[in-house]
């Protein structure tokens, strides 16, 4: 199977505490996974980083080049309420 996107030793520190250190994982075309965790523990940020809107400590992410990485925030705008979901999620792409 072909690696759809790689996180290397991703590292990332907040004002109290550390989300996560030395993450490392890839994923594969076919591969399905779920992101659950507490609140605060750094699912969104870790997101973030994924698609490059913020930039980790330490380490990296490799997406490979046939691949369009998009994310949906977790607090909506309004701008979109009227929107179905299909709508919505085809604006962010």
């Amino acid at each position: 199977m072909s690696t759809l996107l790689t996180a290397l030793s991703l590292r990332v520190d907040t004002a109290f505490d550390t989300l996560f250190n030395d993450l490392t994982f890839s994923l594969k075309k076919g591969d399905r996974i779920g992101l659950l965790g507490d609140n605060g523990c750094g699912k969104s940020t870790l997101l973030k980083i994924l698609d490059g809107t913020e930039t980790p400590l330490s380490g990296t992410v490799a997406l490979a080049g046939h691949c369009l990485m998009a994310r949906v925030e977790q607090h909506l705008p309004e701008t979109i309420y009227p929107l179905t979901m299909l709508d919505a999620v085809l604006a962010q792409l």
